[in-house]
Formats: structure tokens, sequence, C-alpha cells
């Protein structure tokens, strides 16, 4: 099942082509990563599934219940945070070319990780939280559906922003001992900074949550919302963030990993032998 490179197999040239192995030779690796990752996701599914019942399909809901449901979630979603902090750590060593027991990694990646991934998914609960607010409220004001239309665009576009950094906390904390106002310092500055490539990357991360935010639900139940989830339980979760973990690695190596020689092209092969 695992798949080492060794003296006589040269390590990747390029980050694109760690991509194409990893998929070729370590698939059924990143199918468990994103199963582990997944399990913690089971309460927000179970959620999901008794709030579509409870509120008999119907799409009309009070704020109240709006509010009530959607900061319940951030819970949900702090919970996310441990699942993630050992996706991270097994990809950053995939990323690496360190060798892992994906058994034995993930579990630990949670141990050593757990309290900054727990703090940004709690962080990333409540933007969220305001985001479904926001977006009810707007509907229920005496806006043209144009209006309505822009004003919902600009909140998610606004919160997809803000994941940007927060992501980037995330991997930093993987690879470097720091702070949290330091990650995201940092952070804001990588978003500053390749703005455009930024959106690339996290459109590719994301879009399984567009889906899951914009397909409308079949007479009250999330049909394309489970599907979404379990196609990110299934594979997407560890080959998506992959490329969210090397492509970071690509801009350390031009930023922070300066002061870390040792880390620039780790787990590539050195630039006299490609």
């Amino acid at each position: 099942m695992f798949h080492f490179k060794n003296k006589e197999t040269p390590l990747p040239r390029n980050r694109i082509d760690l991509i194409k192995d990893t998929v070729k030779y370590r698939f059924f690796e990143l199918m468990l990563l994103s199963v582990y990752t997944f399990l913690f996701m089971v309460p927000s599914l179970i959620r999901l599934i008794f709030s579509s019942y409870l509120f008999g399909g119907s799409d009309v809901h009070t704020i109240y219940e709006i509010a009530l449901i959607n900061f319940v979630n951030v819970i949900f979603i702090t919970f996310w945070g441990l699942g993630f902090a050992g996706l991270f750590y097994c990809l950053k060593r995939i990323s690496f070319q360190e060798g892992e027991d994906i058994n034995k990694d993930f579990f630990i990646g949670i141990k050593k990780n757990y309290k900054m991934f727990l703090l940004v998914f709690f962080i990333i609960g409540i933007f969220y939280a305001f985001l479904e607010v926001s977006v009810y409220m707007l509907g229920t004001f005496n806006l043209t559906t144009l209006a309505i239309g822009a004003l919902q665009g600009i909140l998610y576009a606004l919160f997809f922003i803000l994941l940007i950094p927060l992501f980037f906390v995330l991997i930093q904390s993987v690879l470097y001992i720091g702070t949290f106002r330091n990650f995201l310092l940092n952070g804001i500055k990588f978003l500053v900074w390749k703005i455009l490539s930024n959106i690339g990357i996290f459109l590719l991360i994301l879009f399984p949550f567009f889906i899951f935010e914009f397909v409308p639900s079949i007479n009250g139940i999330e049909y394309f919302q489970y599907a979404i989830l379990i196609f990110d339980g299934l594979f997407y979760f560890a080959f998506s963030f992959l490329c969210f973990i090397l492509y970071s690695n690509s801009l350390f190596d031009l930023t922070i990993n300066k002061n870390y020689p040792e880390m620039i092209r780790k787990g590539l092969a050195k630039e006299k032998d490609k």
C-alpha cells in the first residue's frame, strides 16, 4: 500500500510531478486520509439531516431559527479542526517525501496541532454563521432581486477572502513554530502578494463548498449536499489540500524558507539533479 522513493527512483523534479506521483502511487492513502478527515464531519452531516427533517423540508424559517442552527453549527465546524490537523500533518510528510504511516501519523498530527486547528476552525465557524444569517436577513429587506443577489455575492466573496489567510495559518503551524498572530500576518501578506493565484487554488479547494451552498435542495432534502460530502470524504479532501500545501511550499521557498535553507525544495530533486 505504501510507496517510498528509493535510490533508484529519483525525487520529483517539481511539485506538479509530485502531485502526479502521489496520485499514481498513493491514491489509496489519499482516500484513507479523506475518510479519516470525513469522520470528523459526520456530526455535521447528522445535524444537516436532522435540520432538514426538523423543519419539514420548508425553506421558510424565522431569523431565530436560522441564527440557532448556524451558531450551534459553530461547534461542529470547530470539531472539523481535529480531522484537518491530522490531514495537514500527513500531507506535509507526503509533500516532503518523509515516508508515513497514515494510521499512525494522522493521530500524531492531531496531538501535535489540535490547538491551532481548533482555534482557526472556531473562527471559520463564526464567520460562516454570520455569513448565513446575513444572507438570510438580506432576503427580508425591501430590495430588488438583483440588489439582493449582488449583496449576497459580496458577502460570499468576503467570506472567501477571509478564509485564505486562515488556511495559510494552518499550514504554517504544521511547518514552523510561531504564534497565531505572526502566522495570520504572514497569511495576509501572502493573500495580497499572490491574490490571483490564491483565488485559483482556493476555488479548487472550495468548489464543493459552493456546490453545497448554491445547489438547491429537492423536496427539502439536500441530496446534492450529501453527495458532495461523500465525494469529499472518499478522495477530494486529501487531493485538494495536497495541492494547497504544495502551492504554499512554493511560496514559502521564496519567503520564509530563506531563513531555513534546508526546507527549500524539500521533497524535490535539487536544482542540479533536475
